[in-house]
């Protein structure tokens, strides 16, 4: 919270991998607000994918996360702005079982991402539901829809909706 982030690799944020432990794999109640993420060089785009990331594995749930006024700086190539999988890694032994409850809320990013979003479960038994976006601005323009973001989906992936606020000076009478 408040803070200025600086990250010479991979993401500023990531939640869930190397969840190794044998009991209570849940990461809940977890919320990343006010910050400025200046600079993210990325020399791993295959790994470590988004500036914002979800990488659940080891069988954990990672569920009731908000992301809230992040404002991201132009991204290098190999860089997306969010990734939330579940895809096994050299440093997950295991998918995850959940990722759920998600939002972004007044997240920016000035520049171009160069790597596609993405929001992908693993399989029917390992999804991802339940992601809101509400204000989502790339380069000051709203995002109303994945495919204004550049965010892929899978078929394991339920319930991500988008929303703009009114533009100024309108009614909504």
């Amino acid at each position: 919270q408040n803070s200025i982030l600086w990250s010479d690799q991979g993401r500023a944020f990531v939640v869930g991998p190397e969840s190794h432990s044998t009991k209570n794999r849940i990461y809940s109640g977890i919320a990343m607000r006010n910050v400025d993420v200046l600079r993210v060089n990325n020399y791993e785009p295959d790994w470590a994918k988004g500036v914002l990331a979800i990488n659940c594995g080891d069988g954990a749930t990672v569920r009731n996360v908000a992301f809230q006024n992040i404002r991201v700086g132009p991204v290098p190539p190999g860089t997306s702005l969010l990734s939330l999988t579940m895809t096994p890694t050299p440093f997950n032994a295991s998918p995850g079982g959940l990722i759920q409850n998600i939002t972004f809320n007044n997240v920016s990013l000035e520049g171009a991402t160069q790597y596609p979003n993405t929001i992908y479960g693993y399989d029917a038994g390992h999804l991802v539901k339940g992601v809101r976006f509400t204000n989502l601005r790339i380069n000051g323009a709203c995002v109303g829809s994945a495919t204004a973001g550049d965010i892929l989906t899978n078929g394991f992936t339920k319930n991500i909706t988008f929303s703009c606020p009114p533009a100024s000076g309108t009614s909504t009478r």
